[in-house]
């Protein structure tokens, strides 16, 4: 098959690194392109030399409705200009908003496109004119991919087309540089993602300043960047932290952080489908998350493979912090139990999956 793939961008974050991981293992026996609106340049994850890698340059902010008109319009202008080059059998597209471009854009050139929604729409709203949009252009799709029920149930209220389920895939971590044994791991609490609002980032480092004194020795490192990084720097220093929590920016290497972590947190409002959550538990950090929409009770054994606490309920991410910090053979359960997640979220059955739905389309 020829196919062509379209992302905003490749610059940092879950979905971008599964499109880039997902363009590069197909194209082992396809003709792959990847489309993204920003320039290839600022690629944080990188495509492989098989992958026909096309940046259109197209992320300019808009001041007004009239010129988001405007940029839309040049948008899928470029976007159909790169699909029609590329000469595709079928067209995947990643992500609300570029998914609508994309049915847009390929509107006129007869050609399948499937769309994969990353995020759990009930919780992500994406405004009234991107809403209107997507009631317009998603019953063009030929199929529709999500990660979770809840989200597949969103969808079909804007589409009729088949929708599959198929959750993220996680890179096996090293084993070569896996620290086995909890306590010749190093005592930091770990928090991976962007640092927008839905994460709550801001309730971690809170939870984290009401340790007792007796966990007063481990430290909180939190990587990832984003909007909320001056609120979270002026938290840790009016919580008198900055010399336990620490914002650490984008990390190149996760893995190596995550291979001697002594746990690891996740506090978010809502998820698509947490990867971070997947590849600390891979990587046999100890992990607890709050139960939100969707994914973690999903992916956690509660007690067994990690620890859920409830959501909106600090007093219980406090406690549940205090008692994974605290229990050493409770992180050493957890460790060696939650690592059984990368053969339940392997890429091979990733990328079958996708594959089995792509041509699905194309026959």
């Amino acid at each position: 098959m020829r196919i062509t793939c379209a992302i905003h961008s490749l610059t940092g974050g879950g979905a971008e690194r599964v499109m880039a991981g997902l363009a590069n293992r197909m194209a082992v026996e396809h003709a792959v392109t990847l489309i993204t609106l920003d320039a290839a340049g600022e690629d944080r994850y990188q495509c492989d030399e098989t992958v026909e890698r096309i940046g259109l340059d197209q992320m300019s902010e808009s001041g007004s409705i009239f010129q988001a008109i405007a940029s839309n319009r040049r948008r899928i202008a470029a976007i159909r200009n790169a699909v029609a080059a590329s000469k595709p059998d079928v067209v995947l597209s990643f992500c609300d908003k570029m998914n609508i471009l994309t049915l847009a854009a390929c509107k006129p050139l007869a050609v399948p496109v499937v769309v994969s929604e990353r995020t759990q729409p009930a919780h992500q709203p994406i405004g009234r004119f991107w809403e209107t949009l997507r009631r317009w252009h998603y019953p063009r799709a030929a199929a529709c991919i999500v990660q979770t029920s809840a989200a597949g149930r969103a969808v079909s209220a804007w589409t009729s087309a088949a929708t599959t389920i198929i959750p993220v895939a996680i890179d096996p971590p090293d084993t070569n540089r896996i620290v086995d044994d909890v306590d010749r791991r190093k005592k930091t609490l770990v928090s991976v993602g962007r640092l927008s609002q839905e994460k709550q980032i801001d309730r971690l480092i809170d939870a984290f300043g009401r340790l007792p004194e007796s966990l007063i020795d481990w430290k909180l490192k939190i990587y990832g960047d984003g909007p909320q990084r001056p609120a979270l720097a002026q938290q840790i220093q009016t919580l008198r932290l900055t010399e336990r929590a620490e914002l650490c920016g984008w990390c190149d290497d996760v893995g190596a952080v995550l291979a001697k972590a002594g746990a690891f947190a996740l506090t978010s409002r809502y998820e698509g489908f947490p990867n971070a959550l997947l590849e600390a538990m891979a990587s046999g950090v100890p992990s607890l998350s709050v139960d939100c929409d969707s994914g973690p009770g999903e992916i956690i054994d509660d007690g067994q493979t990690g620890l859920l606490v409830e959501q909106d309920d600090p007093a219980a991410l406090s406690a549940g912090l205090a008692r994974l910090l605290a229990d050493r053979d409770l992180r050493q359960r957890l460790s060696d139990a939650g690592r059984s997640v990368v053969d339940r979220y392997s890429w091979d059955r990733f990328v079958q999956a996708y594959l089995d739905v792509l041509r699905s389309v194309t026959a």
